[in-house]
């Protein structure tokens, strides 16, 4: 029982003792997340299409903040072959939380321009009238309609 069964000891200590906090960091960083709502991956939150001449990608950009007066959605379109100037994005969109929709009050804040184009999308949940507890909704869908040939294309977000 030398130097061999001391030092082997130690290597079983310090294996376990890094295993212990391994699996405790693991599981107490996925009981935050779980317990605030939000997945540990960021992309968790965006959504992409990729039908026709243009891809689109959206970002859910307020997930943690269920309280904000509107729910932030930003949409980058790319493409090569449709110029995207003329793509209205409030008027194409519907949104729609659980099966609301809301239609009205729609701002829209467009950066790029040509192939390739981003735009800030915010819903109202909590002015002219509607009112939503994002905190009980499930569901946020978004449909964007006749953009690149495609006549919808719906990307759906579940909340809780």
């Amino acid at each position: 029982m030398g130097k061999k069964f001391f030092t082997g000891i130690c290597i079983v200590l310090v294996v376990l003792i890094l295993s212990i906090f391994g699996w405790s960091y693991i599981h107490l960083s996925k009981a935050e997340d779980t317990a605030t709502g939000l997945a540990a991956d960021p992309s968790a939150f965006t959504k992409t299409d990729s039908q026709g001449p243009v891809a689109i990608s959206v970002q859910w950009l307020n997930p943690e903040d269920l309280n904000a007066d509107s729910l932030q959605l930003n949409l980058s379109m790319n493409t090569h072959s449709v110029n995207l100037d003329e793509f209205d994005v409030a008027k194409n969109s519907e949104v729609y939380i659980d099966n609301q929709i809301i239609t009205s009050g729609l701002e829209v804040e467009k950066q790029g321009s040509g192939h390739h184009v981003s735009t800030l999308l915010k819903v109202p949940v909590k002015k002219s009238g509607i009112v939503i507890n994002m905190k009980q909704a499930k569901t946020i869908k978004l449909v964007v309609k006749d953009l690149g040939n495609i006549p919808q294309r719906v990307l759906v977000w579940n909340v809780n």
